[in-house]
């Protein structure tokens, strides 16, 4: 089965290889058969086709949301791996350059776990925890918001629901069907 819209922040290489697809096709049933493949809607589509029209913005590098998450908390990121994680403004720069690198960049946590020499999980709950501060904290949204701007990462409060659970690792369960941790 195939993921939906709001199950990831589609790339843009999908958006345009699915707005190719639905414009190759003759019918509206076979429009409609790409759609249901791709659980997707019309309107998205056409979101996405106004996207693509737009010209493309350059897509900042890792090192760039780094260094713009720690400078917001007067940190150096030169040594980002060597700042203790129970540091609080640390520990939040980590946090907030890890959900920059996920939604700006759209790197797997196994990426982002790397850059900070930290384990997969760390980085994820991490993650988590920052995305549940954000939707609960308007003033900490508010002080962010011109660091998301900057990057074009959305300002909306995001849904309780896990998002991203297409990156959670994996665990056979007893009757052998593979299910979420």
């Amino acid at each position: 089965m195939s993921l939906g819209a709001n199950d990831f922040t589609a790339s843009l290489n999908y958006k345009r290889r699915i707005v190719a697809e639905l414009d190759a096709c003759q019918t509206r049933k076979e429009k409609t058969r790409v759609l249901r493949r791709e659980s997707l809607h019309e309107s998205i589509i056409a979101y996405w086709r106004r996207q693509l029209r737009e010209p493309p913005k350059p897509e900042p590098t890792p090192s760039e949301l780094i260094e713009a998450a720690f400078a917001a908390f007067g940190l150096e990121s030169s040594s980002v791996s060597e700042y203790s994680y129970r540091r609080g403004d640390a520990l939040l720069a980590r946090c907030i350059a890890a959900y920059l690198l996920r939604r700006a960049c759209g790197l797997t946590y196994n990426e982002i776990a790397k850059l900070f020499a930290r384990s997969i999980s760390t980085v994820y709950i991490e993650t988590r925890h920052f995305r549940e501060r954000l939707n609960a904290d308007p003033e900490l949204r508010a002080r962010l918001a011109p660091l998301f701007k900057q990057f074009g990462v959305s300002q909306r409060v995001l849904s309780a629901r896990r998002s991203d659970a297409c990156d959670q690792p994996k665990r056979q369960s007893v009757r052998g069907r593979s299910s979420r941790l």
